[in-house]
């Protein structure tokens, strides 16, 4: 899509936003089922039965921009209070009870000790090849104090289905049949996986793993129950956390946020609904020489009629989204006030081809925008023109003619 010409404030908000973030970005605002979806339904696996386990605040979104966690966003389980991950490393912060119950499966594994605030996530997975991948992090505040306890906190990455005996933890130490958890990753044990955060700026636990990879070898076109479960062992402090990138089940490393949303207009002033997803920041250019990065912007008032574009750019850790969507505020100049307009369109309705014709041969600006108000094609050209619009949906369009500083605006069906 292309965008308008922005003013010099808004190229410096928009440089700060994509420069700021240190630290890791956590938002809560997507449910389990949601996540799972928009990350790992794709052409090799189709995750079904999405369940989620656990504390509503154990559970978020994850973006780690400019951070050394080594998985780049995704979704984020914990047990404690997901917030409490932000860094710096500096207070101790990520301890504290959820009220939460532990898990069996997880005690299973560690025999004679009893969890607690146990973040569950469970779904059915249909694969299209012979493999499963889970790219993944483990963090914990319970690093480096309590390596060889008893609080020795633990998660696992269970399988279970066609070819797999009982329910099977492939959440292993590269190379070795332990389960990963404090005691076989640490600064004492495996360190090759360890990274000490003391004084970490990026997140708050004291330690986690560098990137690990849990494996299954599974049959195509069967259908696997996935369970990934993370809790406190022997009490409900210092807590611990399941970084899971959305690069694991083939999914794309590159995550796009949509930008999305509605405007409504009363009188002379909008408001606005930001329906965007997984963005880390929002620049929002009204039209008329204001911007905000607020996500979710007060009702702005326009101090004139006319017609203004107003534009969100969202943006991550790697990619960014815009939505234009136009405005006409009052009575601005336009087909009813001048109908000796300069050009005229032709045929309306259009099945295929269309021409702006301009006698003489006048310069002009053309916008284009679809139902909704969503931009489309923007255009600068010269005397009479052909379009295309055989690869147009059916619908109504409207479009915007600029010629000699006046704005023209008409309607158009496409059959």
């Amino acid at each position: 899509m292309n965008l308008k010409h922005y003013t010099l404030s808004f190229l410096l908000i928009c440089l700060f936003t994509l420069t700021s973030q240190a630290q890791i970005f956590i938002d809560t605002g997507y449910t389990a089922e949601e996540m799972v979806d928009d990350f790992f339904s794709n052409s090799c696996v189709t995750p079904s039965n999405i369940t989620y386990a656990g504390a509503a605040e154990g559970l978020a979104f994850f973006d780690a921009g400019g951070t050394d966690l080594g998985v780049m966003a995704g979704m984020f389980f914990s047990t404690g209070n997901v917030n409490t991950a932000v860094g710096p490393n500096d207070t101790g912060g990520t301890s504290g009870s959820m009220g939460e119950d532990g898990d069996t499966d997880l005690e299973n594994l560690l025999s004679g000790f009893q969890t607690f605030d146990a973040s569950v996530l469970e779904m059915d997975i249909v694969s299209t090849g012979t493999m499963l991948d889970f790219s993944y992090v483990f963090a914990s505040e319970e690093y480096p104090e309590f390596v060889n306890t008893g609080f020795n906190d633990i998660f696992a990455f269970f399988i279970s289905g066609p070819g797999i005996t009982g329910l099977q933890n492939i959440a292993m130490v590269p190379g070795l049949p332990e389960p990963v958890s404090i005691n076989t990753i640490n600064n004492l044990t495996n360190t090759q996986y360890y990274v000490d955060n003391s004084n970490g700026m990026d997140i708050s636990f004291d330690g986690y793993t560098t990137e690990l990879t849990a494996s299954a070898v599974v049959m195509a076109g069967e259908t696997y129950h996935i369970k990934i479960a993370i809790s406190d062992v022997s009490d409900q402090i210092f807590d611990s956390g399941i970084f899971l990138g959305i690069q694991s089940l083939c999914g794309d490393p590159l995550l796009v946020p949509p930008a999305q949303g509605s405007i409504a207009l009363s009188g002379n002033t909008i408001s606005i609904e930001n329906d965007s997803k997984y963005a880390t920041s929002y620049a929002w250019d009204f039209g008329d020489m204001t911007t905000s990065t607020e996500r979710h912007p007060a009702p702005h008032t326009y101090a004139a009629d006319g017609i203004y574009e107003v534009t969100l750019i969202t943006q991550n850790y790697c990619c960014s989204d815009t939505l234009t969507t136009i405005i006409t505020v009052g009575d601005p100049v336009g087909i009813d006030d001048l109908e000796d307009r300069p050009f005229s369109f032709a045929p309306n309705p259009v099945d295929d081809l269309a021409q702006f014709i301009f006698e003489n041969g006048e310069s002009f600006d053309l916008k284009i925008y679809d139902a909704t108000g969503k931009l489309i094609i923007q255009d600068s050209n010269v005397g009479t023109t052909d379009f295309n619009f055989g690869d147009f949906s059916a619908g109504i369009y409207f479009f915007d003619v600029k010629v000699d500083g006046k704005v023209y605006r008409d309607k158009f069906l496409k059959l």
